[in-house]
């Protein structure tokens, strides 16, 4: 059975919204653009009914949350926890997208801060990532993380993030943005 969870995660300067069929637009823009598909698991371009489809299965799934990332009332990226798996305690990473205006401001770390609420209210304790290898972007932001590489795997680089060096690096994170109260605040009995 499917966890019920918020609609809403809000924290540390992020919302994290349950995506629906009228943010599909935005994501098939940001998922087609020349910077960001060739880091896509799946490197074709996609279209509204294609990701319509998608979304309808996702919410089916039982174990997969999409959500888009919004910052100051503004839609800057999506995340997903996928393919949970309760009785293991871990999950899938999903894809983080951003307006590209918006790279180097610390909003990536913003929305792991925030994604964590969801991981906890979930009880996942372990995440993984496959990356593409010439995604050097997101290779780095997974290692700053806590993320350390496994194995090579169909094309792709699979990473583990296990919960207490995600810890670890969230808190180290949380601390140069100057947001460690609110990070103690919702995980101070995690650190």
């Amino acid at each position: 059975m499917k966890p019920l969870l918020p609609y809403t995660f809000t924290a540390f300067g992020i919302s994290l919204k349950k995506l629906v069929s009228d943010d599909l637009p935005l994501l098939c823009k940001w998922h087609n653009d020349d910077d960001i598909l060739p880091f896509m698991a799946d490197l074709r371009k996609v279209s509204v009914p294609i990701l319509d489809f998608w979304l309808k299965k996702m919410d089916a799934s039982g174990n997969s949350f999409p959500f888009f990332a919004y910052f100051q009332e503004k839609p800057i990226g999506y995340v997903d926890v996928r393919n949970c798996d309760y009785e293991r305690s871990c999950c899938e990473d999903g894809v983080i997208i951003f307006d590209s205006n918006r790279y180097g401001i610390g909003l990536g770390s913003r929305i792991w801060l925030c994604r964590e609420l969801v991981l906890r209210a979930l009880n996942i304790r372990d995440v993984f990532s496959c990356i593409r290898p010439k995604n050097q972007r997101s290779i780095s932001f997974f290692e700053k993380m806590g993320g350390t590489f496994v194995e090579n795997k169909n094309g792709f680089m699979l990473y583990k993030q296990e919960c207490s060096a995600r810890m670890a690096a969230l808190h180290r994170v949380a601390a140069q943005l100057g947001l460690l109260e609110e990070y103690e605040k919702y995980f101070g009995d995690l650190h």
